[in-house]
This record gives structure tokens, sequence and C-alpha cells, in this order.
């Protein structure tokens, strides 16, 4: 590829290029056409084999995908270190209770509220769920 300049254009800047005129869809989309983007053809489960003597490993980020690899590595004999920024664990996976405050990367602050419903709800037909609390 040639730019304006009359220079190459690598992939990764043209595709840099076009995820921010038109978005990451668009971008996900070019990387497809060019092959970038193919799924595996990979069906067999992961088997890791022992872990070399005193080997460790350090999995950078406690989300869902650090800490199961995290756990696999380590079933595997592996000694694993788990690195976090933030100061719980779950990534973007997290639970806000009644009165929990977070703030936003914007700096906006938010409240939970706790929300009780009082309903039953049919389980297969067969028998009812009654939700605690009501």
């Amino acid at each position: 590829m040639i730019d304006e300049s009359g220079t190459s254009i690598s992939r990764r800047r043209l595709l840099s290029m076009i995820g921010r005129a038109a978005g990451s869809t668009a971008m996900y989309q070019a990387m497809h056409s060019l092959g970038f983007a193919a799924e595996s053809s990979f069906r067999d489960p992961v088997q890791l084999s022992a872990a070399p003597k005193g080997a460790s490993v350090l999995v950078l980020g406690a989300g869902i995908a650090g800490l199961v690899a995290a756990y696999e590595l380590r079933n595997a004999g592996y000694r694993v270190q788990v690195l976090e920024y933030n100061a719980r664990a779950g990534g973007r996976n997290w639970t806000l209770r009644g009165g929990d405050r977070y703030t936003e990367l914007g700096g906006e602050t938010r409240s939970a509220v706790l929300i009780r419903v009082c309903t039953s709800i049919p389980v297969r037909g067969v028998c009812r769920i009654t939700i605690a609390g009501c």
C-alpha cells in the first residue's frame, strides 16, 4: 500500500487508520478480509505438560482470563503469581451492592441502589422459587 506521500504503509498502520476512522467493527472486517482474524481449526482441549523444575509464570491481570490461566498453570505444576492493577480481582466483572459507590474514568461518582423485587418464578412448571427477603 502507498500513502499520499508516495511511501508504503504497513498493514499495522493501515488497520490502525481504519480503526480510527471507522471503528473497531470495520477494522475487524478488514482484518478478516486480509486473513488476520481467521477462526482457529484447533478443537481439542489444551493439555499442559508438567512444568520444568522450578518454572514460574507471571500472569498480568486478575480478570477472568488471567485467573483461569493462573489456575490451569498451577494445576500443571508451575509456580504462578498474578499481578493486578486494581485493588480487587475480577477485571470488568464486579458486583455492586446497595450503598456501594464507584468513580468512573471521567471522574463521575455513582452510587448503587438496592432494588428489591418481590415475586415468584416458575421453574419448568414444576415448582416455584420465591425470592427471599420479600
